[in-house]
């Protein structure tokens, strides 16, 4: 037997969908299998094992290798819910081989006891409740290898376990038990009912007119004959199962279309060819639902047209049988006498009253059609509830044509477009489209992406534009510290022309003043840093001696410059500083020049 478990599932719960019967097998299959191993502990090890590998409860007995077989069996079949499972059933195998031991033949009498109360409690909830025969009579494997496992999973969809497997199963498990009630009632209705037809109801005669029994023409086709009010009865109930079969069916047909459009329109994250196999496998599958609902369909409509039929055969049956009956109703035949009278150009002549046996055959004929459209007209207000509404409620008004034609129309046109999707799926003309699809995914995804980056590269640039009028005023202010250098190294070496070209001083007298070329030096260095006071003081004196101030405007210029720095500084205009900057040096050279030609060759 292959080891599918959705389609072992299926089987399982058609045969458990009661809650009851649920409940039952969820207390008693655990204990069912926990007593067999213990009753097959008693067998004993059936080999030894070295000491170094034996547990304690755990000996390889036949109750401890049943238990291995299930574990193992239940991993290949469901490696999640089957792993704890078998941890389950190991550690019931340790505890079922600790009373074994400790309590001997007592352990063995209650495990045999809860055993056979288990069983009997199981049948009673199927004969009881769920109202159909044990799996036992139809799958003994499944019986006794696979009802742990689905107890267990019973327990955990419960909590949430695998929510897609469980709705697949529980819409297959509806349309199994659908079909399973539409045989059944088809096997109770297989026999015809020859007993006496019951007396027919006086309102179906009061509301035919004259009109409805001459333009009354019985067209008798194949089919059973439904004589008395219970086989009718029968019959509505069959169509009402086959109504709840087509039900669950169309439940099955839409879950699949909707997976089927889920997987024909992938997102980017999935892979075209997996989309392309998950499309084909859910197209198969509504393809096969649709076949059934076909046939379903098909099958509705021919027995609703055999119960037309069937009830106007009634014609052929009803003479010998309502002519006794017609005589109780002289009141009523009166009344149907006097409106056939009434119809002009009735069997040639409009005074010839009916004869009895056309009068009884023109009643039976109409009382057959009466009720054959009192059926059809029943049959069709069930058959429309169903589809529109949930088979517990009960349908209290009647459904217009026009929303009956609707929806066959929209019927076909879903089984329209799924022909068009197994068309396309056929040529793999949808590959393109899903190309295209995850293509413009992708574009919109880095468009988004742009457009943010856009965003902070505006920003980026604001500030680049701020970073660079700050660095075109850093860069002013490193030019002025640069030319500031080159002017104080331009003065030092004035200064050091100064002293290496001056005339060497006579001696000077023991008790004399300082000489010249003491006070040249100490006129520069009170030009440059402000000199000392008797530097000024000497200064003051004229004298013949005195060296021209060649270095005035130089020092001047030094000033103008350190201001101008300043200034730059303070007021950030980049430009004002390096020309009065360039000024300077300017006028430092033209000092130097003048400096070099006045002295003496």
């Amino acid at each position: 037997m292959p080891l599918n478990l959705e389609k072992q599932l299926r089987f399982y719960g058609a045969y458990h969908n009661d809650p009851v019967n649920i409940a039952i097998h969820i207390t008693c299959v655990p204990a069912i299998l926990l007593t067999a191993i213990l009753l097959c502990t008693n067998t004993g090890p059936l080999y030894p094992l070295p000491e170094y590998v034996q547990v304690p409860y755990l000996l390889p007995n036949l109750g401890v290798i049943v238990s291995l077989v299930y574990a193992v069996l239940y991993i290949l079949l469901e490696p999640v819910a089957g792993g704890l499972l078998s941890v389950l059933i190991l550690v019931g195998t340790i505890y079922v081989n600790y009373l074994a031991a400790q309590y001997g033949m007592t352990a063995n009498y209650w495990a045999l006891g809860v055993h056979v109360a288990s069983w009997i409690a199981q049948f009673i909830g199927h004969g009881k409740f769920e109202g159909r025969a044990p799996a036992l009579l139809d799958n003994l494997f499944q019986a006794f290898f696979l009802a742990p496992l689905f107890v267990w999973l019973e327990i955990l969809f419960a909590f949430g376990y695998r929510p897609e497997l469980r709705y697949r199963v529980e819409m297959m498990v509806e349309q199994d038990i659908a079909n399973f009630r539409s045989k059944k009632q088809q096997n109770v209705n297989g026999a015809v009912n020859d007993t006496a037809m019951n007396c027919p109801s006086l309102k179906y005669l009061k509301h035919l007119s004259a009109p409805d029994i001459v333009g009354l023409k019985a067209s008798i086709g194949s089919g059973r004959i439904l004589i008395t009010d219970k086989d009718y009865t029968d019959e509505i109930a069959y169509l009402e199962a086959s109504t709840r079969c087509y039900i669950a069916q169309t439940k099955v047909l839409t879950a699949q279309c909707e997976s089927l459009q889920r997987f024909s329109q992938p997102s980017s994250s999935r892979v075209v060819n997996r989309a392309h196999l998950f499309s084909q496998t859910a197209l198969h599958e509504a393809q096969c639902a649709k076949a059934l609902n076909d046939d379903t369909i098909n099958e509705l409509r021919d027995r609703l047209q055999t119960a037309s039929t069937s009830l106007e055969g009634l014609s052929k049956t009803l003479p010998s049988h309502v002519s006794e009956r017609l005589k109780a109703h002289d009141r009523t035949i009166s009344a149907l006498e006097s409106s056939l009278l009434d119809v002009p150009n009735y069997d040639g002549d409009a005074n010839t009253s009916l004869s009895d046996d056309s009068r009884i055959e023109l009643l039976a004929t109409a009382l057959a059609k009466h009720r054959a459209d009192s059926l059809r007209d029943h049959l069709d207000r069930i058959f429309l509830d169903n589809l529109s509404k949930s088979t517990e409620d009960e349908c209290s008004d009647f459904i217009s044509l026009e929303e009956l034609q609707a929806l066959e129309n929209d019927i076909q046109a879903l089984y329209v477009e799924i022909d068009d999707v197994s068309s396309m799926l056929i040529s793999r003309e949808y590959l393109q489209p899903l190309k295209t699809s995850i293509d413009q995914d992708r574009t919109s995804q880095a468009a988004a992406k742009a457009e943010k980056y856009y965003t902070i590269v505006q920003k980026l640039n604001a500030l680049a534009s701020e970073l660079s009028s700050w660095d075109e005023h850093a860069q002013t202010l490193r030019s002025g510290l640069v030319l500031h250098r080159h002017l104080d190294a331009r003065l030092t070496q004035i200064e050091t022309d100064v002293n290496t070209t001056a005339q060497p001083p006579a001696p000077a007298p023991a008790l004399g003043g300082p000489s010249k070329l003491e006070l040249a030096t100490e006129r520069c260095l009170s030009h440059i840093g402000g000199g000392t006071e008797a530097t000024m003081a000497a200064d003051t004196h004229g004298g013949e001696d005195e060296i021209p101030d060649l270095l005035g405007p130089a020092a001047s210029a030094r000033a103008v410059a350190v201001a101008s720095l300043a200034a730059a500084a303070q007021i950030s205009t980049p430009h004002s500083s390096t020309v009065k900057l360039d000024e300077l040096d300017a006028r430092v050279s033209e000092a130097q020049r003048l400096f070099l030609q006045s002295q003496p060759t």
